[in-house]
């Protein structure tokens, strides 16, 4: 959790890039669906990553597009709706409208797509993760858009989905260069992607290990 805190704007981006890329892979979507900039001082609309596509598993995408929105620190408290309506409308104390919306985000909502907010700031409460999310579809509502698509990540859901994928903690972690590698990802060597073959001397020597197992 505290590393994930501590990242700024364009390490969060880097490392949420590849988590989107390897749920991409996991659910048979190529990863040149995934569109990120690392560009993190361009002006982005309001959305830092999208996402299109079918997956063919469950996934943190779903099917049609995503639109993530990505913030880092602690001044942003988005279970705030001060703090969401200067976010969206770009102008503090002012309640966001259709044409205030950020370019992105006015299109994500156009197209019916699913708008996700991503705090790497603050491990979420039940009760904070709630409010975010019901202010934001009131916000979206307030500005035409009846039946918005809305998610929330905080740090508890962001580090369930970076456990999936030991190489990304090992980056998180900066121990990405180390000599060593972890089962998931020494499985995918190509070494190792061949079929066992056993004689039948070592057939017999598992049979007897499972036969002692099982008894």
């Amino acid at each position: 959790y505290k590393v994930l805190e501590s990242l700024d704007a364009t390490a969060a981006v880097r490392h949420f890039r590849n988590l989107l890329w390897c749920e991409a892979r996991r659910s048979g979507l190529p990863s040149h669906k995934v569109v990120v900039s690392l560009d993190t001082n361009i002006s982005d609309g309001g959305i830092d990553a999208k996402i299109e596509g079918v997956p063919n598993t469950d996934s943190l995408l779903i099917n049609g597009n995503s639109y993530f929105q990505i913030k880092t620190g602690k001044s942003f408290k988005p279970w705030q709706i001060s703090s969401l309506e200067k976010e969206l409308s770009r102008k503090a104390r002012t309640k966001p409208t259709k044409e205030l919306l950020g370019k992105t985000v006015k299109a994500c909502l156009d197209k019916n797509g699913r708008y996700v907010l991503v705090t790497f700031g603050y491990d979420l409460t039940p009760l904070q993760h709630s409010n975010t999310r019901q202010n934001l579809e009131e916000l979206f509502r307030t500005c035409g858009y009846s039946n918005p698509t809305v998610e929330v990540l905080g740090q508890g859901q962001l580090v369930g989905l970076f456990s999936s994928y030991p190489s990304l903690c090992l980056e998180l972690l900066n121990r990405a260069d180390f000599t060593f590698q972890t089962v998931d990802g020494w499985k995918t060597n190509e070494d190792m992607k061949s079929i066992l073959q056993l004689a039948d001397s070592q057939k017999g020597f598992v049979e007897d290990i499972r036969s002692t197992m099982r008894g």
